[in-house]
């Protein structure tokens, strides 16, 4: 991969660090819980102070995903949500904000929809980097080089990965590099692992990107934590949790919101 990080995630980077600032990434699962709750769940996300946003896109085994996001990934799925009405909310978001996008996927979606046709119209509805969770960087397969000049393909280092991998993985990923906080699936957790530091502190030798870190990430102390040793926070299954209680009519839009900015301001 010869292409250098560049566009919209490189410029906000770089703005945040020129700012002495940390990103704040939430995610949420395309189209939950309805298509038109999504859009302004982003909307409110942006208005909250997020710098980038994570979009997932729903699959029915998600393996690497704890309970609060496999639901996520159950009601998109039963609300007809499929590739191209991704794209088709992406497109939207794109109507409304100019905030980065990364596509969160597993390999099947794509590669039943077709990796090259994946990247073209990601591209075109405003994408502008992919993580998928499943595909090794070593790995061949056709379409993953027109994939990879189309858009920043995020990559993933865990407290498993060997030494020598962390540093090939480092120096492979662009956008960001996605450092997963601990063993195990997404969900909530009551206290940041030691691990997530560790790992972020080992591939800071080699960083040719932004060190990002995820997983469990749960309340505005364990984010402000964090950002004090990564250059962004991913914050995932404590939001979705947020949007479960929307859909069953416990929470609102405002509150979402509230908690969201709840954890821009502890990170910033």
């Amino acid at each position: 991969m010869n292409r250098i990080t560049k566009g919209r995630i490189a410029e906000t980077f770089s703005e945040l660090s020129r700012n002495s600032q940390k990103a704040f990434i939430p995610f949420l699962m395309a189209g939950d819980p309805s298509p038109e709750l999504f859009l302004d769940l982003v909307e409110a996300l942006d208005e909250s102070g997020a710098d980038l946003l994570e979009v997932g896109i729903p699959f029915s085994d998600p393996l690497a995903d704890g309970p609060i996001i496999q639901q996520s990934a159950i009601r998109a799925l039963k609300g007809g949500i499929n590739m191209e009405e991704v794209f088709s909310l992406l497109s939207q978001i794109r109507q409304r904000s100019a905030i980065p996008v990364v596509l969160f996927s597993y390999l099947n979606p794509i590669f039943r929809y077709g990796i090259e046709r994946f990247a073209q119209k990601a591209v075109e509805s405003g994408a502008d980097g992919v993580l998928i969770v499943d595909l090794p960087p070593e790995e061949v397969l056709e379409g993953v080089e027109v994939l990879e000049e189309k858009l920043d393909r995020v990559l993933l280092v865990t407290p498993s990965t060997s030494p020598a991998r962390r540093r090939y993985i480092a120096g492979r990923s662009r956008g960001f590099l996605y450092c997963v906080s601990r063993y195990g699936i997404t969900g909530p957790q009551k206290e940041i692992s030691k691990e997530a530091y560790e790992l972020v502190k080992s591939v800071e030798p080699y960083k040719r990107v932004p060190l990002c870190v995820g997983f469990g990430v749960s309340t505005p102390e364990q984010a402000r934590i964090i950002s004090s040793y990564a250059d962004g926070v991913v914050v995932g299954s404590a939001l979705v949790r947020e949007v479960a209680r929307i859909a069953e009519g416990k929470s609102t839009v405002e509150k979402f919101k509230d908690f969201a900015f709840s954890l821009a301001k502890s990170i910033h």
